[in-house]
């Protein structure tokens, strides 16, 4: 990895000039499978990578040995033979910009390889061996992993990982020594081994750095918007040493391998470290999986995770809908209450009728008291007359159930006294003055001149200063002039209005309006129509 990095670097900065990198040699034991891979240049396919011999035609896959030949850009050695020493050349091309790369090949006899590499281990730990063996593991196939100890079977109790990795658990003197990996692997139906060997050193003088701590542990969940840039941070507390790291891995793979991805590791203060990861535009593929910050010394690891998750704008749309509409639903729903506020209350009438006993009739035997100016006679057949008399009893008592006390239809002979007009209007609970427009005699006439009968002016007295009864105001074939009639009246009018009767009309809102104005229909009596 580090190889390719510096390989990156220098293309960069020599664009059009050829770069020839050398390699380690590699030593592979004598029948063992051996890959051997270009450096992962960015932009490079295998399609531009050809191979070479030392001595042949460079970039002629015809120099080749026999059981040496090219698969996807990878060099394979099935198996790899004495006759195959040497140095073998890889060249890279693209737009102009040339990578050689020499790698060293040298063939030995036996089953363990020498060491490549040393490592060394405190006593007392928790430690793992790689297998450095990454092409060979990444093969498709049915594989077998095992080690040894000095070309060995391994004595001691150990785990291996799918990975290769080697745990070795509580590490003491005696686990000093050569190890060695074995991987078995089948290609075109034929098995190979292939093998890499690291040597451990045991160290007895030193002091164990503390186990790395994730300030923050539990599942993060964080809302973004597709195609933002995300700036996600990780803290830890450790002791740092040469296998102190912390790095992300983004639903199972490392950050380096995707272009949107940026990391950066760095220390704040003291035993504080940082490490902060970049998504420069927030993609679908990161959306619903596991970001890990790992968090990792020689002591354990430690995970910090992390989710991303589509924010939901649909709370702020539902808002935004609601507030327009609050104030229109309002309104509608006032226009609709003013609109049929009489089909209302006489829809309610008429449920609660069923289960609100009314009051005794005895107590209150009329629903109202009727009166008209001038006051009809049944001798008189004039428009007031006729609707106090007939069209007004028709309706609310023939039709509705209601009892009326009508001045002029109802009075005793006899009975037509101050006193015996103050009990008849004292047992109704409304009071309906029916006035018309005034004839010419009436105009004529002084205004104060103009006196109301004694029920009336005993209603209206009644209704100015004590509010009972309800006095409704009824006005019948045309408009009135109130400045012929007396002051009471205009008052009453001023101040609650007047219902209107239309000759040669349905009158269907007038018949609800007054319903609603009349006390609730007795219970025994009320004939409920819509």
């Amino acid at each position: 990895m580090r190889m390719a990095k510096s390989v990156n670097v220098l293309l960069m900065l020599l664009v059009n000039a050829a770069i020839t990198l050398a390699a380690e040699t590699y030593q592979v034991m004598e029948g063992h499978l051996l890959l051997l891979k270009c450096p992962n240049v960015q932009g490079h396919v295998h399609n531009n990578v050809t191979w070479a011999r030392e001595g042949g035609p460079t970039g002629m896959t015809a120099s080749l040995p026999s059981g040496v030949e090219v698969r996807d850009g990878i060099l394979y050695f099935l198996p790899a033979l004495t006759s195959h020493n040497g140095s073998y050349i890889c060249e890279s091309t693209l737009e102009k910009r040339t990578v050689k790369v020499n790698f060293g090949v040298s063939v030995l006899t036996g089953l363990c390889p020498p060491a490549d590499e040393v490592k060394t281990f405190p006593m007392g730990v928790r430690k793992s061996l790689p297998c450095k063996l990454e092409h060979i593991l990444r093969l498709d196939n049915s594989r077998n992993i095992r080690w040894l100890k000095d070309c060995q079977p391994m004595e001691r109790t150990i785990s291996v990982l799918k990975n290769g990795l080697m745990r070795l658990v509580n590490v003491t003197q005696e686990d000093a020594g050569t190890y060695t990996c074995l991987v078995d692997a089948s290609i075109d139906g034929r098995n190979y081994t292939s093998a890499v060997s690291i040597e451990l050193d045991i160290e007895t003088n030193f002091t164990f750095p503390r186990e790395p701590e994730v300030i923050q542990e539990k599942e993060q969940v964080l809302s973004v918007t597709m195609g933002q840039r995300v700036e996600l941070k990780c803290w830890a507390l450790m002791d740092s040493d040469n296998e102190a790291f912390m790095y992300w891995i983004v639903n199972g793979s490392f950050t380096d391998s995707d272009p949107e991805l940026e990391e950066w590791f760095n220390q704040k203060q003291g035993q504080m470290y940082e490490s902060t990861l970049t998504i420069s535009r927030v993609l679908p593929r990161f959306l619903n999986v596991s970001i890990r910050c790992r968090v990792q010394n020689s002591q354990g690891v430690k995970d910090c995770f992390m989710q991303l998750r589509e924010a939901n704008n649909s709370w702020f749309y539902s808002s935004v809908a609601v507030g327009v509409a609050s104030p229109l639903l309002l309104l509608l729903l006032v226009f609709l209450l003013g609109y049929f506020k009489a089909d209302v209350v006489l829809a309610y009438r008429k449920i609660s009728g069923y289960f609100v006993i009314h009051q005794d009739a005895n107590q209150i035997p009329y629903d109202a008291l009727v009166s008209a100016v001038p006051i009809p006679t049944t001798r008189t057949r004039n428009p007031v007359a006729e609707f106090t008399l007939r069209t007004l009893p028709g309706h609310l008592e023939g039709r509705h159930g209601y009892r009326l006390f009508i001045a002029g239809r109802d009075d005793r002979p006899g009975e037509a006294t101050p006193d015996a007009m103050a009990a008849a209007l004292s047992q109704c609970r409304r009071l309906i003055i029916i006035v018309a427009p005034a004839e010419e005699a009436w105009k004529t006439c002084n205004v104060e001149e103009q006196q109301l009968t004694y029920v009336q002016n005993l209603g209206l007295y009644d209704a100015l200063t004590h509010n009972t009864p309800a006095v409704i105001l009824v006005e019948i074939d045309g408009p009135v002039d109130y400045g012929h009639l007396p002051r009471s009246l205009g008052f009453i009018k001023r101040r609650q209005g007047a219902l209107i009767w239309k000759k040669n009309s349905n009158n269907r809102v007038f018949w609800k309006k007054l319903r609603v104005l009349m006390p609730p229909q007795r219970q025994s009596s009320a004939y409920f129509e819509t």
